[in-house]
């Protein structure tokens, strides 16, 4: 796991703990603490080596609390730009400690 000291408001990026083959998928899983804030708008931006990894483009992005729009800008590092809105910004599920944001997938390049 990559984020923050527990209780503080942050990000949490979770990365799979067993080895991955070539070919295999690989998912990111993003959560957020906020604290007593809504988290109704959110930027990403995930550098990745192309010759390692692969964005799947289409399929690759998953919310159920977020519209998510993504464009991948390739080169050495590739980036992944992603905005996530809020689909209802009222809502209390994007309130607190362990909003689930999106899951991005990539493959491993072999």
């Amino acid at each position: 796991e990559l984020g923050f000291p527990a209780g503080q408001v942050g990000l949490l990026v979770r990365l799979p703990h067993s080895p991955r083959l070539p070919s295999e998928s690989l998912t990111l899983d993003f959560t957020a603490t906020t604290g007593t804030q809504s988290l109704a708008f959110f930027q990403i931006s995930i550098y990745f080596d192309p010759a390692v990894l692969a964005y799947a483009e289409g399929s690759g992005l998953r919310s159920s609390l977020y519209t998510i729009n993504a464009q991948v800008t390739n080169g050495v590092p590739s980036r992944l730009d992603i905005i996530g809105v809020a689909i209802d910004s009222r809502s209390s599920s994007i309130v607190g400690e362990g909003v689930p944001m999106l899951s991005a997938q990539f493959t491993l390049m072999p």
